[in-house]
């Protein structure tokens, strides 16, 4: 009985330590295989493309202003004439 429960212990710590290595050696390569220069360059180009889309969205947001303003001016000619 002694002897089943050695044999069977053993196959379990080489099956985990097998597995271990196996999740270690995976996410060394997943780690080494991103490119630090190209994550900085798709870095900037994300924070240029927010900055271009705030950019956008304040020109919309005072032209909307600008029209309401327009609509508001040619509301009031109308209704005195």
């Amino acid at each position: 009985m002694e002897i089943t429960l050695v044999i069977v212990g053993g196959v379990i710590v080489i099956t985990l330590i097998g597995v271990v290595g196996d999740l270690l050696g995976k996410s060394v390569k997943s780690r080494s295989g991103a490119d630090p220069k190209a994550l900085r360059d798709l870095s900037r180009r994300v924070e240029d493309l927010e900055r271009l889309s705030l950019d956008r969205e304040e020109r919309i947001r005072r032209l909307e202003a600008d029209v309401a303003f327009a609509n508001k001016l040619l509301e009031d000619r109308s209704g005195k004439a």
